[in-house]
C-alpha cells in the first residue's frame, strides 16, 4: 500500500489512513482488504468513530457519513464526477498516474468541506508461476484475454509483465 496525505489538508497522515480503512473495512472487495491490512501493518488503528449509510458506487468506490461529514473513497473516475479532481495539485496527479503506470490501482478519500486529503495505490501481487504458463498456453496456440475491473494503466501494467499484449487485456469492467 502506498498512502500519501495530498491537497495540503491539515489533518495527519496517520489520521487519514485510518478514516480510509474504517470506510473500507465493510466493503468485501479485494482491494478493501488490501487497504485495511496495509492500515494495519503501519500499526494505524480503524478508528472508533460513527459510520452510517455505507454504500458502495459500483466502478467508483465507497460513500459513507463519518461523524456527521460526508467521505468519498474511490477512484479517479468518481472524483471527476463529484468535481473535486480538477482542483488535485498536478504534481499528486502525475504521482497517481505513475502509481498506475506501474500497475497498481490507485484511489482518493474525500472528507466534506476539505475536498481530497489522501491517494493511495495498492497493487496486485502476480504469483511467481504466472508469465511462464502464460507463455505456455501461448505456446499451445491458445489465445489469452485478462479481463478486470481495474483501470487501464493498471491492468496494462499488470498485463505487460505477465506477457501479454494490449490488445488481450480488456479493463474498467
Amino acid at each position: 500500500l502506498h498512502f500519501n496525505i495530498v491537497g495540503g489538508t491539515t489533518r495527519s497522515r496517520k489520521e487519514v489512513l485510518g478514516m480510509l480503512a474504517l470506510i473500507e473495512a465493510p466493503a468485501s472487495h479485494p482491494l478493501s482488504d488490501a487497504i485495511v491490512k496495509g492500515a494495519a501493518n503501519e500499526q494505524v488503528d480503524i478508528p472508533k468513530l460513527k459510520l452510517q449509510n455505507h454504500t458502495l458506487l459500483p466502478g467508483e468506490g465507497i460513500t459513507a457519513n463519518v461523524d456527521g461529514k460526508d467521505i468519498h473513497v474511490g477512484n479517479k473516475r468518481l472524483f471527476e464526477r463529484l468535481g473535486l479532481y480538477k482542483d488535485l495539485p498536478q504534481d499528486e496527479k502525475v504521482m497517481t498516474e505513475e502509481w498506475a503506470n506501474s500497475g497498481g490501482t490507485t484511489g482518493f478519500i474525500s472528507i466534506e468541506g476539505e475536498g481530497i486529503v489522501g491517494a493511495y495505490c495498492v497493487a496486485d501481487k502476480i504469483r511467481d508461476e504466472t508469465k511462464d504458463v502464460v507463455t505456455a498456453l501461448k505456446n499451445m496456440g491458445i489465445e489469452i484475454t485478462m479481463i478486470t475491473g481495474d483501470q487501464r494503466p493498471a491492468a496494462l501494467g499488470i498485463g505487460g509483465q505477465i506477457g501479454l499484449e494490449e490488445l488481450d487485456i480488456r479493463s474498467e469492467l
